[in-house]
C-alpha cells in the first residue's frame, strides 16, 4: 500500500515539474520571438502581414503574457 502512495506522490511531483518546465519554455519562446519581431525590417514585417505599430505592441509585451 505504501508503494502506491509513493508512486502517486512521485507522479504528482513529475507532473508539477513538467508544467513548470513548460511554462519556463513558453516564457523563453515569448521573450525570444518578441525580441526578433522587434528587429524585423519593414519588408520582413510586410511579408508576414504585420505593420510596425503591431510589431512594437507585440514586442513590448512582458514575456509572461500570451
Amino acid at each position: 500500500m505504501k508503494a502506491i502512495s509513493i508512486t502517486a506522490q512521485a507522479k504528482h511531483w513529475h507532473n508539477l515539474f513538467s508544467r513548470f518546465k513548460e511554462t519556463l519554455d513558453q516564457w523563453d519562446r515569448n521573450f525570444t520571438t518578441r525580441r526578433q519581431l522587434y528587429k524585423l525590417t519593414e519588408k520582413e514585417l510586410d511579408d508576414i502581414g504585420i505593420d510596425r505599430v503591431d510589431a512594437i505592441n507585440e514586442a513590448g509585451k512582458p514575456f509572461w503574457l500570451k
